[in-house]
């Protein structure tokens, strides 16, 4: 007679030894689980800004409590004034606030296992002058 044990939705903390006891016969396994990598399941997309307003880069991972980093280009990105980083469930945001020309690159969300990329372009506001009608 063989018997099997069957272990559901598995997690990291059901890793150690299982024992299995049968009147005077005893089985010993190991259980070792390893995560699954995590996933960009929703990738960035391009945006188009206007100069002097905000920009907002979102994706979504496969982990809520997924670390990712962002990169500007090949320079990673802290939060700062310019800068707002967000996580909320599995949802990341850059945000870049009082987006100027030099704003224009590419930017990266890194999951460490996936990353996505999107470019940020921004658009000036068209002034017209109307022309100077003199006495």
């Amino acid at each position: 007679t063989k018997h099997f044990l069957l272990i559901c939705k598995v997690k990291a903390e059901d890793a150690g030894e299982i024992r299995f006891t049968a009147k005077n016969v005893e089985s010993v396994a190991r259980l070792d689980v390893n995560e699954l990598p995590i996933k960009i399941v929703k990738p960035l997309r391009d945006k188009t800004a206007l100069e002097k307003h905000k920009v907002i880069l979102e994706c979504t991972v496969s982990k809520p409590r997924a670390r990712v980093r962002w990169y500007r280009g090949e320079e990673e990105i802290h939060p700062t004034d310019k800068y707002q980083i967000c996580s909320e469930d599995c949802y990341r945001q850059l945000v870049i606030h009082n987006v100027s020309f030099e704003d224009e690159d590419t930017y990266t969300c890194d999951a460490f296992d996936d990353c996505s990329s999107a470019k940020v372009l921004v658009e000036g506001t068209l002034i017209t002058a109307s022309p100077f009608r003199g006495r």
